[in-house]
């Protein structure tokens, strides 16, 4: 699984626009061929921080979904940053859930 965060700073004024940009593209993302989930949070202590999170199947998903037109409104959006964006690509090869948790508590 690959994990995509984009994560920016906007200017007050520019906030509405930022959500404008990136409200409409989460369903047809969601919708991709490989893609798992896509989200975009809003900073609880910055409100003026928001990140995009992707989590795609494969890296061919992931590097599809960035040639595609509809990642050019994701670039866009990044454009709206007040400083340097946030963008990380992270490989995951192994993930748990609550078992992990209750092995490491000790816990059935």
């Amino acid at each position: 699984m690959i994990i995509a965060r984009l994560g920016l700073r906007t200017a007050p004024e520019k906030k509405e626009q930022a959500m404008r940009v990136m409200l409409p593209i989460l369903g047809p993302t969601r919708v991709e061929s490989g893609c798992i989930g896509c989200d975009l949070y809003q900073g609880a202590e910055d409100n003026m921080r928001l990140v995009l999170i992707e989590q795609w199947e494969s890296l061919a998903d992931l590097q599809r979904h960035i040639r595609s037109d509809l990642y050019r409104q994701v670039l866009a959006w990044i454009e709206m940053s007040v400083d340097s964006p946030e963008i990380r690509f992270d490989t995951v090869t192994d993930s748990g859930g609550l078992e992990m948790v209750e092995a490491v508590r000790g816990e059935k």
